[in-house]
């Protein structure tokens, strides 16, 4: 605020004092009462200087001092109107700069209440990523222990699969063998029947069958015996020969499957 000095000026110090800038205002977070009401103190306790009264001569006409007073007063009253005008535009000044500190604390709050939201979301979202990870990785070791298992059964299958394949091998390598063998027997057998129905010597017969003979087809060698027997013996031929070849057919395909 302005305050007039004893020449009616302006004190400087006083005026400097007096100023409230509007950033200052803003600067010290007051409340917005609290700035009106320090303007106003602010006002009520600057010290008004009182103007020392001047000592007339005698020769000196009183109206004229009383006119100086009168001018005195007139430009004190004008400086502390200008000075009221001056804290009234300070304090509607202060009063806006608060108004829109409020206006942006108001926003500021907004935004940050939106973040912290946003905040939530987001640890809720990781949180839940993170249960669909852990589900992900069971499956996934569960999927892998199933996929040993299938691998080991399926090793376990090809080496069954391995050994039958082996003994169906053998079976057939031995079925071909008896079949061999039954057709060696029934050739032996059909050409010693026709060497004994065509030769009137038997003995000679006989010679001839056994080099025919080999380590494979000894165990037809007693029923081609009993053959010859049966032919040496011209009471029993006929009717013994029928049994002995149908006996000697059955036999060799019985020993082949054993």
């Amino acid at each position: 605020m302005q305050q007039l000095t004893e020449g009616g000026n302006v004190d400087p110090a006083i005026e400097t004092q007096g100023d409230l800038k509007p950033t200052m205002l803003r600067q010290s977070g007051w409340p917005r009462r609290d700035v009106n009401e320090r303007v106003v103190k602010r006002v009520a306790e600057t010290p008004v200087i009182e103007p020392v009264p001047r000592v007339l001569s005698k020769n000196q006409d009183p109206s004229l001092d009383q006119e100086d007073k009168n001018k005195q007063v007139v430009s004190e009253a004008s400086h502390y109107k200008d000075a009221f005008e001056k804290v009234r535009l300070e304090r509607d000044t202060a009063q806006k700069c608060l108004d829109e500190e409020g206006k942006n604390a108001m926003n500021l709050r907004s935004k940050v209440l939106e973040m912290e939201k946003r905040v939530e979301e987001t640890v809720k979202e990781r949180a839940m990523m993170k249960r669909e990870h852990g589900i992900l990785v069971s499956q996934k070791k569960e999927m892998e222990s199933q996929v040993a298992s299938l691998e080991k059964e399926k090793d376990l299958l090809q080496e069954h699969l391995t050994e039958a394949e082996g003994k169906i091998d053998w079976l057939r390598t031995k079925m071909e063998s008896a079949d061999t063998k039954s057709d060696r027997a029934l050739t032996l057998l059909r050409d010693t029947v026709s060497l004994l129905c065509e030769s009137n010597n038997v003995k000679e017969d006989m010679i001839v069958t056994e080099k025919m003979l080999d380590d494979e087809n000894e165990p037809y060698a007693s029923k081609l015996e009993v053959i010859k027997t049966a032919f040496s013996n011209k009471e029993t031929m006929a009717p013994n020969l029928g049994q002995i070849a149908a006996n000697g057919a059955t036999s060799p395909k019985k020993s082949g499957v054993q």
